[in-house]
């Protein structure tokens, strides 16, 4: 997400080059140095700006020449383009910023006090933004996806037990684990088996890396998950069972890992969005539930 965010903004500097100056020689050098890097309109395309980002090697801005105010006038431009503009999507501008800062190594004495500045005008952002969302009936009161309810739950996971495919049982059992741990999806990814253990009649699971906990020092109180006698539709050690059956364990290909490859959660969002969220019955579930497709996180 900060890679995509920062190829805007690139895009919005280089379309600017002549009033700031602030990208780069060596940018613009290894810009023309091959073609297909441009789009018709002369802009970098996404894909060349993602692969300068990934690469490290070229620093794309001046961060010597660069100031507070010229990140505030991109914003600025970004709510002209859209005034419904949310100050969290400002604020996640803003993190991509830091980012990007981290990224290239800049010393962090040199952009302390652009931080402060930025901390300034956002605090008179949030204001506007605020003032601007009461004005407007068809903004939402609340932020982001709305929380998957249980009842929903259940019947994604009634529905994939029911499919022949078995890309569903594998989804399911990812959706199960995501929801027992209460872990966000890259932490069930990353799921390896030396971090599972059963203690009496609880599966155990480490999570070393979490938000709340990013130097891991919590890990070592591990997440216990309990079969539902009840309801074998949602029982985290049947649906582990069956996967197991269906994708039989491989430490030599799987590096370890409970969920091998490299882009599970990709692999999950487009099962969950395109294929799970098309079918009859999980839509009429929604619909009694007074949801909307749109409205549920992946």
């Amino acid at each position: 997400m900060y890679r995509q965010h920062m190829t805007r903004f690139l895009e919005w500097l280089f379309a600017n080059q002549r009033t700031y100056g602030l990208i780069t020689p060596a940018f613009l050098q290894d810009l023309e140095a091959a073609e297909g890097r441009k789009t018709p309109n002369g802009l970098p395309t996404a894909h060349y700006l993602e692969h300068i980002l990934s690469q490290k090697d070229i620093i794309p801005i001046d961060f010597v020449r660069f100031k507070a105010e010229h990140f505030m006038h991109w914003i600025s431009f970004l709510l002209r383009e859209k005034p419904d503009l949310a100050f969290s999507t400002c604020s996640s501008y803003r993190s991509s910023l830091m980012y990007i800062v981290h990224l290239y190594d800049v010393p962090v004495k040199e952009f302390h006090e652009i931080e402060q500045v930025l901390t300034n005008h956002f605090v008179g952002l949030k204001k506007k933004c605020n003032r601007q969302a009461a004005k407007d009936r068809s903004v939402k009161v609340t932020v982001g996806k709305d929380p998957l309810p249980f009842t929903i739950y259940q019947v994604l996971a009634k529905e994939m037990l029911c499919k022949m495919d078995r890309e569903f049982i594998w989804g399911r059992t990812f959706m199960i684990i995501s929801w027992n741990l209460m872990s966000r999806s890259s932490n069930t990814a990353g799921l390896l088996y030396n971090h599972m253990d059963f203690a009496n009649d609880a599966f155990q699971f480490y999570i070393i890396h979490q938000k709340n906990d990013q130097a891991g020092d919590k890990a070592r109180d591990p997440k216990h998950v309990y079969a539902n006698t009840t309801n074998p539709s949602i029982c985290p050690i049947l649906s582990l069972g069956i996967y197991w059956l269906m994708f039989p364990v491989d430490h030599s290909t799987s590096g370890g890992r409970l969920f091998p490859g490299t882009s599970q959660y990709e692999r999950f969002r487009k099962l969950f969005s395109q294929r799970l969220l098309n079918d009859r019955d999980v839509l009429t579930a929604l619909e009694n539930n007074g949801l909307h497709v749109g409205d549920l996180g992946e």
